[in-house]
């Protein structure tokens, strides 16, 4: 009798420690190939179209003549559907500047010797999340202008709006970082404006490799203006207009490069000048021009690689 009892003792005992080991190893095994947590639907859905909303935090105004044109730094809020990853070739001011293409309005503001300093600038939109913020570099070429739209093509498609005369902040040159590039203003140059005129595209020339006449290429809707000035060199160094735009309304004007020539006339770009020198810079114009609505010039000069000096001029 004792036999068969401690028997069924040991049997009861193998039957819990088996029903305790099925039921352990039945927790761990649901455990291991337990389904994961299943992906966001939306954001690794590729037919979900991606949506953006766009407002502004805050911004600042720079209005520094020295520059030739005004700038706004933009502080926005980005929120989405999906993580963020958006170029700024979709954002297109009302003056028609895109976004992506504001390299001639940084190199201006290097060339005068600033910097942004503590200004974090971003050329791109990305983020892992679906919100972020970003500091964006908004130039503006009319800077009479009293409002400025910056249209965005992504869906959908939305707009940004800078009332001009009610800034966040208005920014000023000490709000800037210094470059230890540039050189103190009226330290390089004494520059004056002495005529404006124009000129026709056929009484250029060029040089080809044989050292022959050819004729200068330009558009049939190409109008050339002629700004006369003097320069005064006040460095010890010669330096090189290395760069010139002028001033219509709201466009900018490169001036012709060097290979461009003219009898009687001294293509001041790209001549190194020291002392005293007269000559024209000779800006590519398309359409009708009014010699009265171009209002200012501004010039860079390149003493070496790491030097440069930039003046904005206005004249008769």
């Amino acid at each position: 009798m004792k036999n068969t009892a401690l028997t069924l003792l040991k049997t009861l005992f193998v039957l819990l420690v088996l029903s305790f080991m099925i039921v352990a190893g039945i927790f761990l095994w649901n455990l291991i190939v337990k389904d994961p947590v299943p992906d966001d639907p939306i954001i690794n859905d590729p037919t979900v179209q991606q949506t953006f909303e766009f407002s502004v935090n805050e911004f600042t105004l720079f209005e520094i003549e020295e520059f030739g044109f005004d700038f706004i730094l933009a502080d926005v809020h980005v929120k989405s559907n999906k993580p963020i990853n958006v170029a700024l070739s979709h954002f297109t001011t009302s003056e028609n500047i895109q976004l992506n293409s504001v390299d001639q309005y940084l190199g201006r503001i290097e060339a005068a010797g600033y910097t942004f300093g503590d200004y974090k600038l971003v050329f791109s939109l990305y983020s892992a999340t679906t919100e972020m913020d970003g500091l964006l570099f908004i130039p503006i070429v009319n800077t009479e202008a009293t409002s400025l739209d910056v249209k965005i093509n992504l869906y959908p498609s939305s707009s940004l709006s800078f009332d001009l005369s009610n800034p966040t902040k208005l920014g000023m040159k000490s709000d800037l970082g210094i470059s230890e590039m540039g050189l103190e203003p009226n330290m390089a140059a004494n520059m004056t404006v002495l005529n404006k005129t124009t000129v026709s595209p056929t009484e250029f020339y060029q040089l080809d490799t044989n050292g022959n006449r050819v004729e200068a290429s330009f558009t049939s809707q190409s109008q050339i203006v002629a700004i006369k000035i003097k320069i005064e060199n006040k460095l010890s160094d010669s330096f090189r207009i290395t760069k010139a735009l002028i001033k219509n309304g709201g466009t900018l004007y490169d001036a012709v490069d060097n290979s461009y020539l003219i009898d009687g006339a001294t293509n001041l770009s790209n001549l190194y000048i020291s002392g005293t020198t007269e000559g024209y810079l000779f800006f590519e114009a398309l359409g009708d021009v009014s010699l009265s609505s171009f209002t200012e010039v501004q010039i860079y000069l390149s003493v070496s690689d790491d030097k440069y000096y930039s003046l904005s001029l206005t004249g008769n």
